[in-house]
């Protein structure tokens, strides 16, 4: 499993499978995650804490604990994080 730590956050693979993932990410305020899309892969997030941002080619929308958004290939996607936040 693979943990990387920078000034945003924390990203962390939880368990790995042949063609899935469960990752954990955390947003300090301000942080900005994403600003990139998936070729071949859907991406299902699920907010477990705090408010974000989330851009996509529909525009910005405010998302907080519980919500799930989920990304289908080539849609192109950020986070902003509003208060400090976590995510799956």
């Amino acid at each position: 499993m693979k943990t990387f730590t920078d000034e945003r956050g924390t990203i962390e693979d939880l368990k790995v499978g042949k063609d899935w993932s469960v990752t954990y990410i955390s947003f300090k305020k301000g942080a900005v995650r994403g600003n990139h899309f998936h070729k071949e892969t859907i991406q299902t997030d699920i907010i477990l804490s705090g408010r974000l941002v989330h851009s996509n080619h529909s525009g910005d929308r405010v998302v907080k604990e519980g919500d799930v958004v989920v990304h289908t290939e080539y849609e192109p996607h950020a986070y902003m994080a509003i208060e400090a936040s976590e995510m799956v």
